[in-house]
Parts: structure tokens; sequence; C-alpha cells
């Protein structure tokens, strides 16, 4: 078979999956945690509510590490995201046959969105040290660009889509949608891996498989300990956001319609964001411009809020797409980042290499999450959403950059 002499980077087919599967993952978890999310917030649920549902849906993200050690040990790469798509596509079909919104009682999202994020956490594990593995004598820090621009367009049509279809009513149309995408999951995530099965395999035999060895990956969470802080200290901002983007937007006096639309062209800007990622020359860099990008955003988003400008949609449009387009660059630059750490290392054990990295930011978005909710429900009459935002320029201003900085001259560990 021609392909089996192609790298695997010229691969077309093979390629394609990669992002496609990330478009499943941002669609799905749009669905089951942006979307709930929403209609937690115009039920009357508070900040510290929803930090309490991002945390709990991001602790299962936490522990990939452990998921990622049994993946890398057992089976093939593309033998774990077939069955953890198809526990994704069970989870949400089981959810639109079971699934009562009744009051939207805050227990009730907790079990949607914790289900759905074990069989997505257990897919993104899959699917990441397949391309860890895969790519690692070829580079692979912009396909983890193309995938995180895909992760930001499937959300697109797994939250703001979705609101514009269903409404500030989602009680009646919602288990039809979840079944619908169910659907959607088996027939655009699992039908390729069954019709190339074949290809797929092919280029995993060839690169063979890798064990751990425990020492050396021992003495490379030690060398590696300022990727660690940077991980975890870059999260808040994003927690923030997560958090309070949707009070804040309910709060001006926008409804389900407007929304959508502020979103998805965040949401777009976002995937361009992470592309753009992918082009940067200077991988070390990367990730010390994405946190200047990040903080000149944000810092123009609470700026704005001083001169009044959230008033006009005309001026609010293009200040979300910059914080959208410096979200998805700054994901994007991390993601690319931590891959090409996670292969600089040594080829034993990619996926779980990998999934440390990134487990620190998880851990870390769950607990800034809490905070940020807890913060503000406890404080909202003396915080306003102009300080909230401009607290979130400044974090990465003053705290990640110097990380960042500080990984940018430290060559050896990545």
């Amino acid at each position: 078979m021609s392909f089996m002499t192609k790298s695997v980077l010229n691969d077309k087919v093979v390629m394609a999956y990669f992002p496609l599967t990330y478009f499943i993952l941002g669609f799905v978890g749009a669905l089951t945690m942006d979307a709930t999310l929403y209609y937690l917030y115009v039920s009357g649920g508070t900040p510290l509510e929803g930090g309490l549902l991002i945390a709990l849906a991001y602790l299962p993200w936490a522990i990939k590490p452990i998921n990622a050690y049994i993946q890398d040990w057992y089976w093939k790469y593309h033998n774990w995201v077939f069955v953890s798509i198809g526990l994704v596509a069970i989870a949400v079909g089981a959810l639109s046959l079971m699934f009562d919104w009744g009051g939207l009682s805050l227990s009730t999202l907790v079990i949607m969105v914790a289900l759905c994020s074990l069989g997505r956490v257990s897919t993104d594990v899959a699917i990441d040290g397949w391309a860890v593995h895969l790519t690692r004598d070829d580079g692979g820090g912009k396909l983890r660009t193309w995938m995180e621009a895909a992760g930001f367009l499937g959300g697109i049509f797994g939250f703001p889509l979705v609101i514009l279809i269903l409404g500030d009513d989602p009680v009646t149309n919602w288990p039809l949608v979840l079944g619908l995408a169910a659907l959607f999951v088996v027939m655009i995530g699992l039908a390729p891996l069954v019709v190339f099965k074949d290809r797929f395999r092919v280029y995993e035999e060839e690169k063979g498989r890798t064990q751990i060895d425990w020492p050396y990956l021992w003495q490379w969470i030690k060398a590696a300990k300022w990727l660690f802080v940077f991980g975890f200290v870059s999260s808040l901002t994003f927690a923030i956001g997560k958090v309070l983007g949707l009070p804040w937007l309910l709060s001006l006096g926008y409804g389900p319609t407007q929304i959508a639309y502020f979103l998805i062209g965040n949401f777009v800007f976002a995937a361009v964001g992470a592309y753009s990622a992918g082009k940067a020359e200077d991988e070390a860099g990367a990730p010390g411009f994405a946190v200047l990008l990040l903080a000149v955003a944000y810092l123009i988003l609470g700026l704005s809020g001083y001169v009044n400008a959230w008033t006009s949609r005309w001026v609010l449009v293009p200040i979300i797409a910059l914080t959208g387009f410096a979200d998805g660059f700054f994901i994007g630059a991390i993601g690319m980042f931590f891959t090409r750490a996670s292969q600089r290392a040594g080829p034993n054990g990619p996926a779980t290499k990998f999934a440390i990295l990134i487990a620190s930011t998880n851990l870390s978005a769950a607990i800034f999450a809490i905070l940020t909710g807890l913060v503000f429900t406890a404080y909202s009459d003396y915080i306003s959403y102009k300080v909230i935002w401009m607290v979130a320029g400044m974090v990465p201003a003053f705290l990640t950059l110097p990380v960042a900085i500080k990984l940018g001259g430290t060559k050896s560990v990545y």
C-alpha cells in the first residue's frame, strides 16, 4: 500500500482525523457544559454554582495522567479512540433518553456534565497520545494547533447554534438535540476509524509502541518544573472568562440570539487564533507572545467598560472577537509548546508525558473556577465586571508572562 511509505504528516486522510476528533470534543463539550452553564444562569444560577459546575467538569481532566498511563501501556491508541468516542456517544444518547430538565437543578446538571466529561477526557487522552506518538519524528506542534482550532469550531455548533435553535426554553427540544448529537458523534467520529482502519493501524505499527521508563520520566518531571508552573498560573484568566463571561453578557441585557451571535464571533476568532499559533516560527517564544496578547485583549475589554463602550454592539463585537483570538492563540501556543516538550523528552510514554503537562492547566482551571465564583458571589456588591476584566488582563501580564519568559530561556527543558 502506497500510504505505508509516506510521512504521516503528508497523509491527508490520517491528519484530517485528528482535527475532526477535536471538532467532536469541542462540539460535545460546548453542548454539555457551555450550553448547560447558560441555562443555569438564565434560570437564576449564581457564579458560585457556575464555578462549581465548571470545576466538576474539569476534575476528570486533572487525572488524565492515570488514563494516559493505561493507554500508553495497553492496547493501541486508535483502539482507545474508537472505544472512547463510543462512550461519548453512549453517554450523550443515554442522556437524551433519561434526562429531564425539570427545574434545571444544579445536581442534575452536574451529573450530565460529569458523565460526558469522563467520555471526553478518555477520547482526549487517546487522540493526544496518538498524535504525539505518530508525529514524534516529524514535528507535530502545528498539528496540535489545527486540532485546537477545530475544537473551537466544534464549539460553535455545540453552544451558540443550540441557543439559536432552543432560545430560552430548552425543555421541549433538548432530548432531541442530544439524540441527534449522539448520532453525529457516531457518524463523524467512529465511521472514519472503521473505513480507514488499516490506514491508521499501519502508521502506528510502523512507529512502534513505546513503554514508560519511570526513572527517566521522574527526571524529566523535575527538569520541567517551569512548564508545570506555567500551566498552573496560565489558567486563571481562562477560569475568570469561563465563569463570568455569560453572567456579564446577561447583565448587559442581551438575549439568547444576541449572545449566540457574540459567541459565534468569539469561537470563530478563537479558531483563527489557535491556527495562527501554528504559524509562529519561534515555538519557544510563542507562549510569551500569547500571554502578552491575552493581557492586552482583556485589558482592552476592561478599559472599554470605563468609557461605556459596552452599550454599543458595534464596539463590543470586535472586542469580544479580539478576546476570542487571544484565547485561541494562547491555547494553541500552549498545546504546540507542550507537544514539542513531550516529544523532545524522548519516545517513552508520549500520552503520559503530554497528559501530565496538560493536567496542570486542567487542575488549576478547576480550582480557579471555584475561587472565581466564590469571590464574585460573596463580593458582587463591591466588584464590578470592569474590575474583573482588568484583573483578567493584569494576571497574565504580571504573573504568567515572567514564567513564559523564563521558559523561553530554558530550552533544555523542552
